[in-house]
């Protein structure tokens, strides 16, 4: 099932678990640590949808 609707990023004392398949994985402004808790210095500004993964954020910046 998909869920389209997307929300404000949840986190708990600034980090959050990270997946490979969210977009803050190749961001510049998320100190990603796979298998750990990751953080962003922009405090997640981001929206994730229903599954919790990170769709979108305006300050999106490319490691690439």
């Amino acid at each position: 099932m998909v869920n389209d609707q997307l929300m404000p990023i949840t986190f708990s004392g600034g980090v959050k678990s990270v997946s490979d398949d969210d977009l803050c994985a190749t961001c510049k402004n998320c100190q990603y640590v796979p298998g750990e808790m990751s953080e962003c210095s922009l405090n997640w500004p981001g929206n994730e949808d229903g599954d919790g993964y990170v769709q979108e954020c305006a300050e999106f910046k490319s490691v690439a």
